[in-house]
């Protein structure tokens, strides 16, 4: 159905054709050369159906019927995915055992903002650098975690999401046009995360700089517990009225380093007291593959695990209420609640203690090589993200260096 629609002062005309809506500007206020076009329309839109206009291969459908020219072939409308149609497409290509939980959800909210930004109706074979840049531009001005603009590398990493859909795309046929060069988009500047510190730092910072509760949240996202802290914590999880296995669980995760998901995926037949060996189910690590790694059972733990056999519940699950497995949310919420109450509310979540291990290991002078085996860690970037030593042990460190002459 062909209509008028009067905006900002302007005509616009609106039509569909060929299963496909269009809309153009007439560029007038005039109420007569408007419905002129509109008869010029409808007339070009019955010489079609009859035969006696024809559409060139690649015309501009809106500007050849609002104009009287005959053209000599045939139509070939762009059947091509639109954008939102092509996210859709990729992700029921993905099968379901392809990632984790924790990917999925990523991805669900990687293309709920694409979509959103850049248009569920946009042709991808018009994406410029122009639409790119404007997605940028309007992500970080959107409010964050804590009310604060998005980072650069949250918005990188959505493009990245549409990089490899745009691959995946290319691939399958559904696009023939390059996507943009993604390294001439421009990223505002944004301070730096504070760095990792323990638990002593992080409240000396916070006395200093006299900071409330909110401001110091994000000193508090980059604490590491040491030995002492870690055995504290558990102690004071012990002596919480939790479900039986989430002792266990954290205590897993403080001595082995081992991920959420990971200790989530665990079963009863992984661990091996005997031998000393727990070995985690990785996802990470080996791309389209269901990979292991082991870790050695520390006495702390051995004693732990132990107990919690004697009184878990049947199935093979390790860390449960009902012997099935938990799920994503499941995990993130009984550390939420456990923590809640008590001066470890300040901790984020779960990797804290896949970090204080990692540290600790570190501090204690552990080979490098035997914590990445442990911990999965295959890049130099991996290492640089987690290698931080305690601040005495470079003190000292440092002090060897530069002792004081006698």
């Amino acid at each position: 159905m062909e209509s008028l629609e009067l905006r900002n002062g302007t005509y616009r005309i609106v039509f569909r054709f060929g299963g496909q809506k269009f809309a153009r500007s007439l560029k007038t206020n005039q109420v007569s050369a408007a419905n002129l076009a509109l008869a010029r329309l409808e007339d070009n839109l019955r010489r079609v159906e009859i035969g006696t206009l024809v559409l060139e291969p690649g015309a501009d459908i809106p500007t050849t019927l609002l104009t009287s020219g005959v053209l000599k072939q045939k139509t070939k409308l762009d059947k091509s995915p639109l954008f939102g149609e092509l996210l859709d497409l990729y992700m029921k290509s993905i099968p379901e055992t392809a990632i984790e939980t924790s990917t999925w959800k990523m991805l669900h909210t990687h293309m709920a903002h694409l979509k959103r930004l850049l248009g569920v109706r946009t042709r991808p074979s018009s994406f410029s650098l122009e639409h790119l840049q404007g997605y940028v531009n309007a992500r970080s001005q959107e409010k964050g975690l804590r009310g604060k603009p998005h980072s650069p590398t949250t918005i990188k990493k959505e493009l990245a999401t549409l990089t490899t859909v745009w691959s995946w795309a290319q691939e399958s046929g559904f696009v023939k046009t390059q996507l943009p060069r993604k390294s001439r988009l421009r990223y505002g500047k944004i301070d730096e995360k504070p760095p990792f510190k323990t638990w002593a730092e992080i409240e000396r910072t916070v006395e200093r700089g006299g900071l409330s509760d909110e401001e110091a949240k994000d000193y508090w996202d980059c604490v590491y517990l040491n030995r002492d802290e870690v055995r504290e914590f558990l102690a004071d999880v012990k002596a919480m009225n939790r479900p039986g296995f989430i002792y266990p669980m954290l205590a897993m995760a403080a001595y082995t380093g081992a991920r959420r998901s990971e200790m989530l995926r665990s079963q009863i037949q992984d661990i091996d007291v005997e031998s000393g060996q727990i070995v985690l189910r990785e996802k990470k690590r080996v791309r389209g593959q269901r990979s292991t790694r082991c870790v050695p059972i520390s006495p702390q733990l051995e004693s732990i695990l132990l107990e919690w056999f004697e009184k878990r519940p049947a199935g093979r699950y390790t860390f449960s209420c009902t012997g099935s497995e938990l799920t994503f949310d499941q995990g993130s919420c009984y550390f939420s609640r456990t923590v809640a109450k008590s001066k470890w509310r300040v901790l984020r979540g779960w990797h804290v203690l896949r970090h204080s291990f990692i540290g600790n290991c570190a501090s204690a002078g552990v080979d490098q090589r035997m914590i990445d085996d442990w911990v999965g860690h295959q890049t130099d970037a991996m290492r640089r993200r987690y290698r931080h030593l305690f601040p005495n042990r470079q003190r000292y460190a440092l002090f060897a260096v530069f002792a004081p002459e006698s």
